[in-house]
């Protein structure tokens, strides 16, 4: 979580179109989250692109993942300390930590599933929220796919994409957040010229429902 959602002992929402330009992001309107949904939080220790310990990326300060689970856990009326310890599941590369506060309505999970789920994770997703009532009555709608090739990438990287995607922006930022260049998708397939760009690690974000963001490794 970002101080640009929480801050000061506040949490925020942005009032109008987000933008990197404004302050926080333009997350400036103060709101009161409900307590009564229940929240789960995947951060994983060796995550490249959110840092677990806290951090800044892309231009936002991350907040610790223990941390932000803490403060969710106390607006929602936990009144103890913060845990230190959690409770190990699973074994292996599938072995995640579980922070559990309120009797699990407040749940952070760990693991060194880089920035993605392991198999323990994913179970563990589904048998929290196997208890949540099924919302009908809203539109569905088809997840966005995005594939970016080759990568590593030398001189081109290709983007391809599904439909619900088609006329979106893309941004490429380095790691130190800043924005290396803008873009539209066009079509199915699009590219981008990386040929004069610095060896290393990128990030490229595709604007939509779910604000992907994809790893781009610049040999």
């Amino acid at each position: 979580m970002a101080d640009a959602l929480y801050r000061n002992g506040n949490f925020y929402k942005p009032s109008s179109a987000t933008t990197s330009t404004s302050a926080y992001c333009g997350y400036d309107m103060m709101v009161n989250p409900l307590p009564t949904r229940k929240y789960l939080s995947i951060s994983n220790t060796n995550d490249g692109v959110i840092p677990y310990n806290g951090g800044v990326f892309l231009g936002l300060n991350f907040l610790p993942a223990e941390t932000a689970a803490y403060n969710i856990a106390t607006y929602k009326g936990y009144t103890g300390s913060q845990l230190n310890s959690g409770t190990a599941i699973g074994t292996g590369s599938a072995a995640i930590t579980e922070y559990s506060y309120l009797s699990g309505d407040v749940v952070l999970v760990n693991g060194t599933a880089q920035h993605s789920i392991n198999d323990t994770q994913k179970a563990f997703i589904s048998d929290y929220f196997s208890d949540c009532d099924v919302v009908t009555g809203i539109e569905n709608y088809d997840l966005a796919e995005v594939e970016v090739f080759p990568n590593p990438v030398s001189n081109v990287l290709n983007i391809k994409v599904n439909a619900a995607l088609i006329g979106k922006k893309y941004s490429l930022y380095d790691r130190l957040g800043r924005n290396i260049l803008v873009g539209k998708l066009n079509s199915e397939i699009s590219n981008i010229a990386m040929a004069e760009l610095n060896k290393g690690v990128y990030f490229l974000i595709i604007e939509g429902e779910l604000n992907q963001v994809i790893k781009v490794v610049k040999e």
